[in-house]
């Protein structure tokens, strides 16, 4: 190693990340740490580590290589899909890309797409509340008379509860029933 070069490690990506946006600092550093803490569980090593042995490995054998860091980013994104939902576990993995190219693991696009399975994302169909799932809804709330008046509101009228909760006394009309 030169002396000109700076060795590149989990500390140096996490300083480096000081002049981004704190949301993207913040995530990438919770990922940086799930990530370390499942390849200590599952391989007994630092991200550090596991990163020079794959280097290692890449001069030796490529295609063992790519097993290798695809078979461990797969078990990765498994062990996240059991905790977070299908939509983060891709921003999580994203996160994980740019850590790892910075400590040299480079990742292809198309070896991602075509060796790496992500979960499906499920979209749930929304449906207008036919009025005995709304009642069922609203006798529930029996005991809290102002959460069931708030409900019996939208459900009448199609405010929001915004505008439910911002009605004043002077805005109501007892003369005449609407």
């Amino acid at each position: 190693m030169s002396i000109i070069t700076k060795k590149k490690t989990s500390e140096t990506y996490l300083t480096s990340l000081q002049t981004v946006p704190v949301n993207t600092r913040n995530n990438c550093t919770i990922v940086v740490g799930h990530f370390t803490k499942f390849i200590k569980n599952t391989q007994n090593l630092t991200p550090d580590q596991l990163c020079e042995e794959l280097l290692i490995m890449k001069k030796q054998d490529e295609e063992e290589y790519i097993n290798t860091l695809y078979t461990v980013l797969q078990d990765f994104i498994d062990d996240m899909n059991s905790r977070i939902s299908a939509n983060s576990v891709k921003t999580n993995f994203a996160y994980l890309r740019t850590y790892l190219y910075y400590l040299g693991i480079r990742t292809n696009p198309q070896d991602v797409k075509m060796m790496l399975k992500f979960p499906k994302v499920s979209h749930e169909e929304k449906y207008p509340l036919k009025l005995e799932e709304l009642r069922k809804i609203v006798d529930h709330f029996t005991r809290y008379p102002i959460i069931k008046a708030c409900w019996q509101a939208q459900a009448g009228s199609g405010m929001r509860i915004a505008e439910v909760l911002a009605i004043r006394k002077k805005d109501l009309q007892f003369k005449e029933r609407i």
